[in-house]
């Protein structure tokens, strides 16, 4: 008698709620879908643009620590405070890099100020 109650009482899930459960669980999941591969995407290419941006700040490091004449534009940089104004002269480097996000390529452009050494310490 008892092989015969435990038969008819067993426990667990339907062949259908099973297949419902595993339905609601994909449609969840394709509703995620888009913001992963964006997020991935995005990820991605701010890690090339990131390289990109390294390269052209080692361009600039380089042209100053081996002290190469800048031939970019002339450029002043004037500060004034309380009547008070300094005009401090230099150089201005433009230095462009191209990145590329699939079969897009983008340009980064990064522009340093180089003052003039003009031997006062």
């Amino acid at each position: 008698m008892k092989k015969l109650s435990m038969m008819n009482n067993q426990k667990g899930f339907t062949l259908m709620e099973t297949i419902l459960a595993m339905g609601l669980l994909l449609i969840i999941a394709i509703t995620f879908l888009p913001l992963f591969i964006n997020s991935t995407a995005g990820i991605f290419s701010v890690g090339h643009k990131q390289q990109a941006i390294g390269a052209i700040q080692k361009v600039i490091e380089n042209n100053l620590s081996d002290h190469q004449p800048v031939i970019n534009s002339h450029m002043n940089i004037e500060f004034s405070q309380a009547g008070i104004s300094v005009i401090v002269p230099g150089e201005l480097m433009t230095v462009r890099e191209d990145y590329s996000r699939g079969n897009v390529h983008n340009p980064i452009e990064l522009k340093a100020f180089i003052p003039e050494d003009n031997g006062e310490e």
